[in-house]
């Protein structure tokens, strides 16, 4: 048996790789010797071939299995092993995963209206009503509810006014009749104003309570939601632009790439 994973990593430490990357291609080599069953030294090309053939027909994306072979790639040659290691070519295609639909959205935010969560609507509503990042969001104060629009700081410590429609102000005078009054912060909890930690979290946990996809509830995928919708709504990118505080109207264009999901029902709709 040749050189142990162990002495990879030192070497991969000592030709001053960052902590990430020597984890990453240790436990790369260490599932590929737990798959493959056979010492080092009669492995080949072909034995590489069909373990991208297993991580393939696993389910794992081209853009992980390659990530695989530059690893392997750097264990052989350490072991001195020359065996010629292609990544896969992949072409790179023009749409979303993992995003969210209004309906998915709705979905979610139901299960927190039946277990009286006033806090999860007001939250998922304001991203999904106003664009808002995360971090905008939470900069939100119970002097605003009243307002038509807000300053905000954004990316960039860049401010904005952010437009409030009055649906959303009727949610948010709803919420203040649970809130837990702990500092002026619009959205807090038992320990003061919450975290975009903590937000994230309330997000998944309906997401899984209404079975939907947890990889969809994070909250930057709401401000997706609300520029495709604005633009369903034939609301122009140069306006689209201003109200989420995009200085770079090509910014903006990387949010309105369609879905996977709006893809396939073009490509079925067809006679």
């Amino acid at each position: 048996m040749m050189n142990s994973n162990g002495k990879f990593e030192e070497y991969l430490l000592k030709s001053r790789k960052d902590l990430k990357t020597v984890n990453a291609y240790g436990t790369d080599v260490r599932l590929f010797l737990e798959y493959i069953k056979i010492p080092l030294e009669v492995i080949d090309y072909i034995h590489i071939e069909k373990y991208k053939s297993y991580l393939f027909n696993n389910g794992y994306k081209i853009s992980s299995i390659n990530r695989k072979m530059v690893a392997l790639n750097v264990f052989m040659k350490y072991n001195g092993k020359n065996i010629e290691i292609n990544q896969e070519k992949f072409q790179l295609q023009s749409f979303q995963d993992n995003v969210i639909e209004s309906e998915e959205l709705f979905k979610i935010i139901e299960q927190a209206k039946i277990r009286n969560d006033y806090r999860a609507k007001a939250l998922l509503y304001t991203m999904y009503y106003t664009g808002m990042r995360i971090s905008e969001t939470l900069q939100l104060t119970v002097f605003n509810i009243e307002q038509d629009t807000i300053l905000i700081k954004g990316k960039g410590r860049k401010y904005r006014n952010v437009f409030i429609p009055n649906k959303l102000k009727a949610i948010w005078k709803e919420y203040m009749n649970f809130r837990i009054n702990k500092g002026d912060k619009l959205f807090t909890g038992e320990r003061g104003s919450i975290t975009r930690e903590t937000s994230n979290k309330i997000f998944k946990k309906y997401a899984r309570l209404s079975g939907i996809d947890v990889k969809k509830a994070h909250n930057h995928n709401l401000r997706h939601l609300y520029c495709r919708k604005m633009i369903s709504m034939n609301v122009d990118i140069s306006t689209l632009a201003d109200l989420v505080g995009h200085s770079d109207i090509n910014i903006t264009r990387k949010y309105l790439i369609k879905s996977k999901k709006e893809l396939l029902d073009i490509i079925n709709s067809l006679d």
